[in-house]
């Protein structure tokens, strides 16, 4: 999905990194490296550049996101913001660092959006909402305003979040939830009205 954004950001993609020496380069004509040695490898030799990032890392593992992405701003790398032409971005919104907002997705007015979030293909974060840092919030899914989510936490697609909601760090919404009430910090929750399981 990233790839829709390069052009329009002015950006070349020159090397890719997994941690899974079975995946190959979905580019061609570039090159992909494995797991750290592979990325301390490739960074010895191309010192004579400045880099950007992007951890284009989903789901749940918001943290791992979080954590890669300090470690790559560690060793110099910049991280990007990349924000799709067609996505609504609100002129009184804060979005982190390393943010990704996908196409349609929506960010409304007065919203506060963490480090290294990902808001998905059409997505809607509406006013006043707070997303602490490596939060993701699947496609098509909706947060009514003054919603507050938590680190890390992961809300699935088509998931329905209603106003003033507060959910705690490291929780996953299930697909095509209903959040009608508060979700405690580590929750795995599903359904409509979505439960704890």
């Amino acid at each position: 999905m990233l790839q829709d954004y390069l052009d329009p950001l002015n950006y070349d993609l020159v090397a890719i990194f997994d941690n899974d020496p079975n995946v190959l380069s979905p580019f061609e004509g570039v090159d992909i490296f494995y797991g750290r040695e592979g990325f301390t490898s490739w960074l010895a030799e191309s010192r004579d550049s400045a880099y950007c990032f992007i951890v284009a890392i989903g789901g749940s593992r918001g943290k791992d996101r979080v954590s890669i992405s300090r470690y790559l701003e560690e060793q110099g790398l910049e991280p990007v913001s990349a924000i799709h032409p067609e996505a609504y971005l609100s002129k009184s919104s804060r979005v982190g660092i390393g943010c990704q907002l996908m196409t349609r997705s929506i960010v409304c007015a007065r919203a506060q959006i963490g480090n290294y979030c990902l808001i998905n293909t059409g997505a809607s974060v509406d006013h006043e909402c707070k997303l602490g840092e490596g939060v993701h919030i699947g496609p098509g899914a909706l947060l009514a305003g003054k919603v507050t989510i938590g680190d890390y936490s992961f809300i699935g697609t088509g998931a329905i979040v209603l106003p003033n909601i507060k959910i705690g760090s490291s929780s996953i919404i299930g697909a095509g939830s209903v959040v009608t009430k508060d979700i405690p910090e580590g929750s795995v929750c599903c359904g409509n009205p979505a439960k704890l399981i």
